[in-house]
């Protein structure tokens, strides 16, 4: 295996952060918009 392949195997990919962050990174955002709807009744 040359070099350059083992290193591209342990490149990190955009969407291999992307996916898991998709998630809470929305989950956050509604609670963060419901709290303030909320909070101002």
């Amino acid at each position: 295996m040359p070099y350059e392949d083992l290193i591209d195997a342990h490149k990190i990919t955009f969407e291999e952060i992307k996916e898991p962050l998709t998630g809470p990174v929305i989950s956050t955002a509604i609670h963060v918009v419901l709290l303030t709807f909320l909070g101002t009744k």
